[in-house]
């Protein structure tokens, strides 16, 4: 059986075998340690769990860009033309995610409205 040559969109950066590795791990305890703070803030009471509504699209914002940016470094035999329609889908969507996520945050920022005290009148 013949090897082909795999064409690529454009090929992934590498820092060498070894601190690609050192790399992908640190992401990883980074990312777990990330999560262990959002959740133990959350169940101490100091974050708020609507603030949840933020994270949620920036996380999906996160693992769209990853999902395209791995579809669009994949090597393959001709064109990448899963790659291209993934991004074009991924692109449009990330923004809305992230626009999302700005609007709740801003809502979320704003100090809460409290009603003006009820006036008596006393005849």
């Amino acid at each position: 059986m013949k090897a082909y040559p795999l064409d690529y969109g454009y090929e992934a950066v590498s820092f060498g075998a070894a601190a690609d590795r050192v790399i992908g791990i640190v992401a990883c305890l980074v990312a777990v340690a990330s999560t262990m703070v959002l959740v133990g803030a959350t169940l101490t009471r100091r974050l708020r769990w609507t603030w949840g509504f933020v994270l949620i699209p920036l996380v999906a914002a996160g693992f769209l860009a990853a999902l395209t940016g791995r579809a669009l470094t994949a090597g393959v035999m001709g064109g990448n033309i899963g790659g291209g329609l993934l991004a074009m889908a991924a692109i449009p969507i990330g923004v809305v995610l992230v626009i999302t996520a700005t609007a709740v945050a801003s809502r979320l920022s704003r100090p809460a409205l409290t009603a003006p005290p009820a006036s008596r009148t006393h005849p």
